[in-house]
């Protein structure tokens, strides 16, 4: 009888030992679960984590619904604009080196590939035409990283061929032929060629392509194995599929990555810092784990803790828009979401990281499923 007691106390101490763990697993797994039961949204991995370890990592759904792949910790996905954080970074690593500075114009570090000191602001008038006139100041790298400098979203090259379709200094060369949308520094028009310009500026001060300057100073250093902008013919094996809204009603489809180049292991794709990146739930951690720290990461120091802080703050003065370089700020958190859903985000008041992947483009639920996961997070984080 005793030896029976002993056991049950056993077992009821254990199960009361995980429950918190059970508990938390089925926060965001509940939270989310029903809509891929419902077929209104495909498949997730997420991650709720600290600066310095991961709370909890859930893999839900699927990779391919068609195929009833199931989602993986290693499950790659098109990152979208989550590149861009990464950009800033890689520019940030030649200011803390002092090979480039922030306030200096683009076209102190670009004039080899284009004429950026001569270009002009497209001033709509009254009666629909166009006057061209010269800006009151160039565009400088922190607008650029801060979606200031005047540029359009996209190139026209950039909607015609792809974001990837040509090389950051090959693209500087087109951008160097457009006209600025708005005053350099007047106003707030989020543009991926600012973002890709700095992308050329590496190239030029490091003397590396841009995807070797991320892998050597980033990638490689942090342990983000499975980071990249052109993938081989096993990791695309390894993508999630994207879905839109499909035909029928209230179903999800499969639809390419209208803005990258086809197929996606091929030549003719190249790396474009704002928003052509791959990566995974595991890896993209790795990168808000070092912001989160100041810059390092298990004794690696990319950056320094000014170049962090200066990433993390506002930069867009007294506009509605709050952005820093590279990224969104809000006093709240930093970090940036993607096209197509996916989003990694750090809390500044008690340094939750959240990252969440999924590959879904205008389907009606994908709000819904990220307002779940936010609140099922926190959750998981307060009580872990």
């Amino acid at each position: 009888m005793t030896n029976s007691r002993s056991a049950f106390l056993l077992c009821a101490l254990l199960i009361l030992s995980l429950s918190p763990l059970f508990a938390a697993e089925n926060e965001i797994r509940s939270a989310l679960q029903p809509l891929v039961d419902s077929g209104e949204m495909p498949g997730f991995v997420t991650i709720v984590a600290t600066k310095d370890k991961i709370v909890q990592i859930d893999t839900i759904g699927y990779a391919d619904v068609e195929a009833k792949k199931p989602m993986k910790e290693d499950t790659i996905f098109w990152i979208a604009s989550t590149s861009k954080p990464i950009a800033a970074a890689a520019l940030m690593i030649l200011v803390d080196e002092g090979k480039v500075d922030l306030d200096a114009p683009i076209a102190n570090y670009l004039s080899d590939y284009g004429d950026f000191a001569n270009q002009k602001v497209a001033v709509k008038n009254d009666d629909g035409t166009v006057l061209l006139k010269k800006p009151n100041a160039l565009p400088t790298v922190r607008q650029a990283l801060s979606h200031t400098s005047g540029f359009a979203f996209f190139s026209p090259f950039m909607v015609k061929y792809g974001i990837d379709s040509l090389p950051p200094t090959k693209l500087a060369t087109v951008v160097s032929m457009m006209n600025f949308d708005d005053e350099p520094g007047d106003g707030y028009n989020y543009s991926n060629v600012g973002i890709d310009l700095t992308s050329a500026i590496v190239e030029k001060v490091s003397g590396m392509s841009f995807d070797e300057f991320l892998s050597k100073r980033i990638f490689q250093p942090l342990g983000m194995n499975t980071t990249f902008f052109v993938p081989t013919n096993e990791q695309v094996e390894r993508i999630a599929k994207s879905y839109g809204f499909g035909k029928e009603k209230n179903r999800i489809g499969v639809m390419e990555i209208s803005q990258l180049t086809y197929p996606l292991d091929g030549a003719n794709r190249f790396p474009e810092a704002g928003g052509g990146l791959f990566s995974t739930a595991s890896d993209t951690l790795r990168f808000f784990q070092m912001l989160a720290r100041g810059g390092e990461l298990d004794g690696r120091r990319i950056l320094s803790e000014a170049a962090v802080e200066e990433m993390t703050k506002k930069q867009t003065g007294n506009r509605p828009e709050s952005y820093g370089l590279g990224m969104g700020v809000n006093g709240i958190d930093f970090g940036h979401g993607g096209a197509h859903g996916n989003d990694a985000y750090v809390e500044n008041s008690t340094g939750m990281i959240r990252i969440y992947m999924v590959q879904v483009a205008g389907v009606p639920k994908q709000g819904e499923a990220k307002t779940r996961f936010d609140q099922a997070a926190a959750k998981v984080f307060q009580n872990p």
